[in-house]
């Protein structure tokens, strides 16, 4: 009996520690997007590029997998992308150089796995994540391209 209830107590945790996971609202918050164009398009004119790769690392080293403020990351995580790309795209048309080709954290594979992972989570399960994180993230990404023609620096 003792055994039944060891291994019954066992197979339960997991769906315990599941279950504690806030799942997604319908739609993101206005809060969370107004928090990630704070945290990760409005420093572009100081930080640029590199700044953008910092502070996205930061939010996902200081936030819990588990905690709605993760929304916030993942949005910064799409903004890179979308941001990497179009450096990319941008100085190869002009014969520049590509100003992300030394940062590991936004290598292909390091991306794509990063994305996978995240995009992948519990708290995702009931919503459709392109919609729910890419919007905001293209947000993001449209005010950072503005800001490119506009900071006297980049």
């Amino acid at each position: 009996m003792k055994k039944t209830l060891f291994v019954l107590t066992a197979l339960a945790m997991p769906m315990v520690a599941q279950a504690e996971v806030p799942l997604a609202p319908e739609k993101m918050p206005e809060a969370t997007i107004q928090a990630a164009i704070r945290d990760f398009a409005d420093p572009w004119c100081k930080t640029g590029f590199q700044g953008l790769v910092d502070n996205v690392k930061k939010c996902f080293k200081e936030t819990s997998e588990n905690s709605p403020d993760i929304d916030k990351c993942v949005i910064g995580h799409y903004t890179l992308y979308y941001t990497t790309r179009y450096l990319q795209e941008y100085s190869h048309e002009r014969g520049l150089e590509d100003p992300t080709q030394n940062i590991s954290f936004v290598g292909r594979q390091m991306t794509h796995d990063r994305g996978v992972h995240y995009i992948n989570l519990p708290r995702y399960k009931n919503v459709k994540a392109s919609d729910y994180i890419g919007d905001p993230a293209i947000i993001n990404f449209k005010k950072i391209r503005a800001d490119l023609k506009e900071c006297p620096a980049n």
